[in-house]
């Protein structure tokens, strides 16, 4: 009588190969899941509102935390600011603009601009 030699896996070599590959791409799309979202800072992208009037803005009232740790605000009219929006003009410089005015998502609210203007 003879014993066998033979464990499971060696008798079914192509699922073992398979339940091995399908584990490693599963591990590499964590890894790079783990890697985009918290050293890249893809996790939390800012969410727009579209209007046929004016294309598109950040929604108002909204925080993200984005690339290497930069904190974004959007005040009430959805603008970088800390603060609301009111309507008095009194010391109030608004900018309008692309990308340059904005700052991307990858400056800090306070990067944005100086606190206090040079003439004060």
């Amino acid at each position: 009588m003879s014993v066998s030699t033979e464990t499971v896996f060696t008798r079914n070599r192509k699922k073992t190969i398979a339940a091995i590959v399908l584990l490693m791409m599963l591990a590499s799309t964590a890894a790079t899941e783990l890697l985009l979202r918290r050293l890249m800072g893809l996790g939390n992208p800012v969410i727009y509102d579209t209007n046929p009037f004016y294309g598109y803005r950040p929604l108002p009232n909204c925080q993200y935390t984005r690339f290497r740790g930069a904190h974004l605000t959007f005040n009430n009219l959805a603008l970088r600011a800390e603060t609301d929006f009111d309507p008095d003009p009194n010391d109030k410089i608004l900018f309008l603009g692309d990308s340059v005015t904005y700052g991307g998502s990858r400056i800090d609210n306070e990067d944005l601009s100086p606190t206090s203007p040079p003439w004060a």
